[in-house]
């Protein structure tokens, strides 16, 4: 099962949709969508909620996309289970929604288009 990438822009803020599977079929390719999806933005919401299976190798790619974004990088996805299990919310913020990850960029000093 492949995936699918869905890139928009909200309130000045790069929003990236992961669809379907994120594992080690697809790690290489969706990592690769999403560092170019963050190229010309400042910060990146990547939305998990209508990825249906995600494994360590996607959870691996979001680390290393988090290395170099830092916290200009929020997941959404519900429920959070695996991440709280990987503790990957210790180290990237999770939010419930793109609209609650936006507001925390806009609010934190990001959202604000970075030149190419």
């Amino acid at each position: 099962m492949g995936s699918n990438l869905l890139v928009y822009e909200r309130r000045g803020v790069r929003v990236a949709v992961v669809h379907g599977s994120f594992d080690i079929t697809n790690a290489t390719e969706v990592g690769s969508a999403l560092r170019n999806a963050a190229r010309y933005r400042s910060e990146l919401v990547v939305s998990l909620n209508e990825c249906s299976h995600i494994d360590i190798d996607g959870i691996a790619t979001l680390l290393l996309l988090h290395r170099r974004m830092g916290d200009r990088l929020i997941l959404v996805c519900t429920p959070q289970r695996i991440f709280e299990m990987t503790g990957v919310q210790k180290v990237i913020r999770i939010e419930r929604t793109v609209d609650d990850a936006v507001r925390r960029l806009n609010r934190d000093g990001a959202g604000v288009a970075a030149k190419p």
